[in-house]
C-alpha cells in the first residue's frame, strides 16, 4: 500500500512539472519567406514553427520533414516590444537569424560557426585591395 501510494504521489510530482514545463512554452508561427542559416544549418523559406522557452531561453526552430533545431540565446529586455517577430542579418546573399522577440523579451541566438565562418569570409573579401590600375 505503502508503495502504491509513493508511486502515485511520484506521478503527481511528475505530471505536475510536465504541466509547469508546459505553461512556460510559447509558440509562434512564422513564414519565412528567404533562405536563412541558423543552428549551424541552412534552411528553406518555408512556414515555420518556433517553441521558446522563457525560463531557460531555449528555442527550438521546426518544420515538418526536416529535423528540428535546439538553440540555447541569450535574453534581452525589450519592454516597448509586444509583438512577436524574427530578426535576421544579412550578409552577401545570406540571411541569419539574430533574434527571436516575444512580450518584450528578445531571445538572441549567438552566432553559430558556420555563420562567423560567412561572416569572415564576407569580410575578408571587402577588405581586399583592388589590384586594378
Amino acid at each position: 500500500m505503502t508503495k502504491q501510494i509513493g508511486s502515485l504521489i511520484g506521478v503527481g510530482l511528475l505530471l505536475a512539472a510536465v504541466s509547469a514545463s508546459a505553461q512556460t512554452t510559447n509558440v509562434i508561427r512564422v513564414k519565412v519567406p528567404f533562405p536563412f542559416v541558423t543552428a549551424g544549418k541552412s534552411w528553406p523559406a518555408a512556414d515555420y514553427t518556433l517553441q521558446v522557452r522563457t525560463e531557460n531561453g531555449i528555442v527550438t526552430l521546426s518544420l515538418p520533414g526536416i529535423a528540428s533545431a535546439t538553440m540555447l540565446t541569450i535574453a534581452d529586455q525589450r519592454p516597448r516590444e509586444g509583438r512577436p517577430y524574427l530578426q535576421f542579418q544579412h550578409s552577401g546573399d545570406r540571411w541569419f537569424l539574430r533574434e527571436v522577440t516575444l512580450d518584450g523579451m528578445a531571445h538572441v541566438v549567438p552566432k553559430g560557426e558556420l555563420a562567423k565562418e560567412l561572416l569572415e569570409e564576407r569580410v575578408s573579401v571587402e577588405a581586399q585591395p583592388s589590384t586594378e590600375p
